[in-house]
C-alpha cells in the first residue's frame, strides 16, 4: 500500500461492514498517466498521486462502486444511481 487515503463517509449502508463513519472504496483503481482514479462510497470520484496526495476530486453525489475505464482522453465511470459519465480534466 502506498498511502492510506481517508475518503468521506459512506452515502449508503448496505454492506455489513458499513456503518456510521464508514469510509470505503469498493472498486479497483484505474492507473492512468501516473495517477490513480477511483470512486468511493462518499459520492466523490478521486484522482490520487503515487504518494497518496489528492490531485483532484469530483462530487457525483452518489456512491461509486464500480471501476472506471478510459479511452486515453476521458474517464468513464458509473455511479450507484445508474448514470454513466465521461469525465475529462479530473
Amino acid at each position: 500500500m502506498v498511502a492510506a487515503l481517508p475518503v468521506g463517509g459512506a452515502l449508503l449502508g448496505t454492506p455489513p461492514y458499513v456503518g456510521p463513519g464508514a469510509q470505503t472504496v469498493e472498486c479497483t483503481p484505474l492507473l492512468l498517466n501516473e495517477s490513480l482514479f477511483f470512486g468511493a462510497s462518499d459520492g466523490f470520484f478521486y484522482r490520487v498521486a503515487a504518494d497518496g496526495s489528492i490531485l483532484g476530486k469530483v462530487q457525483l453525489g452518489v456512491p461509486v462502486l464500480s471501476s472506471a475505464a478510459s479511452d486515453g482522453k476521458r474517464i468513464f465511470v458509473t455511479d450507484f444511481s445508474g448514470r454513466v459519465m465521461a469525465l475529462s480534466g479530473v
